[in-house]
This record gives C-alpha cells, sequence and structure tokens, in this order.
C-alpha cells in the first residue's frame, strides 16, 4: 500500500503520469479526476500512514485505488467483535447471516459478515441444478446498478463464493500452482493498476 504512494509521488515528481492527457483521448472523466495536484513528499507519507486509513480523499490521493482500504480496517474490526460475541455458538452461521443482511447499506461490512458465515458452512452435497440456479442468479445480480447496488452485489458474491465452496472439482483447478501464484500477486496487482495506466498508456 506505501509503496504504491511513494511510486505515484515519483512517478509525479519525474513527470510520468499522464492520466489527464489520456482521460481526453479516451473521454473518460473519471481517469482525470485524480493527480491533479503537486506532489508532497511530507503528504505522501501523511497518506501513508494516517490518511488512508482514515481520511481518504478522492482529490489528493496518490492512489485511487486505495479507497477501499479505511472500509476494510473499520469492517474487519467489527468482524472481530462479532467473532467474540457469536464466535462460540456452532450455529451462528445463521446469526452472521442475519447481520449481514441487515447492516447491508454501510460499505464494506456487509461482505465481510458474509464471508464469515460461509466460512462456518460445511461442505455438504448440493444438487448441480441448485448451484447452477446459484451461479445464474449470483452473475446477474453481481453488477447490478441502483439504489440497492451495494447490496445486490454483495449478495451476488457471497453466492458465487459459497457455489465455489461447494465444488471441489473447481476448487482442485484452483489450487493448481499457477492460480496460486496469482493469487499471491492479485492485490499488488489491484494496488498498482492505476499507476500502469496512468503512466504508460498515452500515445
Amino acid at each position: 500500500v506505501s509503496q504504491s504512494r511513494y511510486a505515484s509521488y515519483l512517478l509525479m515528481k519525474l513527470g510520468l503520469i499522464y492520466n489527464i492527457e489520456y482521460s481526453s483521448v479516451v473521454h473518460s472523466q473519471w481517469l482525470g479526476r485524480y493527480l491533479n495536484f503537486r506532489p508532497d513528499i511530507f503528504d505522501a507519507f501523511y497518506q501513508s500512514f494516517f490518511g488512508v486509513y482514515f481520511n481518504f480523499k478522492s482529490a489528493s490521493t496518490y492512489n485511487p485505488s486505495l479507497w477501499t482500504i479505511g472500509y476494510e480496517l473499520i469492517s474487519s474490526y467489527f468482524l472481530f467483535a462479532f467473532l467474540a460475541i457469536f464466535g462460540w455458538w456452532r450455529s451462528s452461521v445463521w446469526v452472521f447471516v442475519l447481520i449481514g443482511l441487515f447492516i447491508s447499506p454501510w460499505k464494506g461490512l456487509m461482505p465481510f459478515i458474509l464471508g464469515a458465515a460461509l466460512s462456518r458452512v460445511p461442505t455438504h452435497k448440493t444438487p448441480y441444478w441448485a448451484l447452477a440456479i446459484f451461479t445464474i442468479f449470483g452473475f446477474m445480480i453481481s453488477d447490478f446498478k441502483g439504489i440497492k447496488g451495494d447490496y445486490l452485489r454483495s449478495l451476488g458474491a457471497a453466492l458465487l463464493m459459497y457455489v465455489l465452496l461447494q465444488m471441489p472439482e473447481i476448487r482442485r483447478i484452483l489450487n493448481l500452482k499457477p492460480f496460486k501464484i496469482l493469487g499471491d500477486i492479485s492485490y499488488s496487482l489491484y494496488a498498482l493498476h492505476f499507476l500502469f495506466l496512468a503512466s504508460m498508456t498515452i500515445s
């Protein structure tokens, strides 16, 4: 996380960030919205150790991809609290499901709680027709827009993860070494993808 901010700061100081120019080429307001400020090393340090967690600002961030970090931190603490209260209960999977659905309006927290619920679901024989329905429905609502978009996308992701957990054939494939390597570097690729987009995509 911190390294991506320092890399962004260095690229900005060297004049190697072109996202504003490229945004006019591809007509993307989103791409040109960021890195429109003078880089400051002290601000980069501040964002790395505090701002990214507790005071994220899109207009002054060195890496817009890290907007989720603050939500993930707070959601983790909420999850630890729920585990401390309900973790001892063998049937707490249903408690976690109900809590996850109840707190759905708050960004980030619902997937954490539903993930805890899924971790308590044992592998069992689910009919393939049911898994097929869950898969189709999960994909359908995973890209849902509108007022309930956050709620439905989280629910869709949980359904797809449930299907994956109940299909050992797919899990065996994903346990192959190439996929494990991809999993190890996936977050680093995510954290750096905007910098690649902003510094290397210009004609």
